[in-house]
């Protein structure tokens, strides 16, 4: 690689390839190892030379963790310069590919949860609004409450509703009428149900 551009391409590609294939962080990690042991630049010389060239002039911290790395293995001969060149050149990209991994994955695992939730919520949109119609109650968007510049919900109910006072009373003193998503709001309801129950138990 006679770039740091070419470099970055090539962690990147091999990054997305280990992610691919690998369940877990720590395996991912662990093929990392393998992957940068078979890499062009650890096995022939020249090209190794090349790598630390050009991680030297664009990213000498990293060069400076490789380095790190072959002088705190007491088992690194040093004493032969291309050699020395393949070691420093095989933390190079184990640490390249390590690094890249850990973003990638947590970054793909963060997207897996959001999709996770957002069928989550679709679901729980339909169930919400069958089980207010149940209760006799409404969802409407809450425009003076926010999370995360979004209006939350709040659940109400018409005049006519046979326990309006006792649902104004619970609203009253719950302070809490303003679900942010609809997982928050199917709690309520349930909370809503609990005290309609209660109280149809009581009279």
């Amino acid at each position: 690689m006679k770039t740091y551009r070419q470099f970055i391409s090539y962690i990147e590609t091999v990054s997305n390839k280990i992610i691919q294939n690998n369940d877990t962080l720590e395996s991912c990690i662990d093929q990392t190892w393998d992957n940068a042991r078979d890499a062009d630049c650890v096995i022939y010389y020249g090209k190794a030379f090349d790598l630390i060239d050009v991680v030297r002039r664009n990213e000498n911290s990293l060069l400076d963790d490789a380095i790190e790395e072959v002088e705190n293995n007491e088992a690194s001969d040093t004493s032969n310069f291309w050699n020395h060149c393949t070691r420093i050149s095989y933390h190079l990209v184990r640490l390249s590919l390590e690094r890249k991994v850990s973003e990638s994955y947590e970054k793909r695992q963060k997207e897996i949860k959001e999709e996770k939730y957002k069928k989550e919520e679709r679901s729980f949109a339909v169930k919400c609004r069958h089980y207010a119609k149940r209760l006799g109650v409404y969802i409407q968007k809450d425009w003076l409450h926010h999370y995360d510049e979004f209006p939350a919900y709040q659940l109400g109910w018409d005049d006519s509703h046979p326990q309006r006072s006792l649902l104004d009373e619970w609203e009253e003193d719950t302070g809490d009428n303003h679900p942010a998503d609809w997982h928050d709001c199917y709690r309520l309801l349930e909370d809503v149900e609990d005290l309609l129950q209660a109280k149809v138990c009581s009279v």
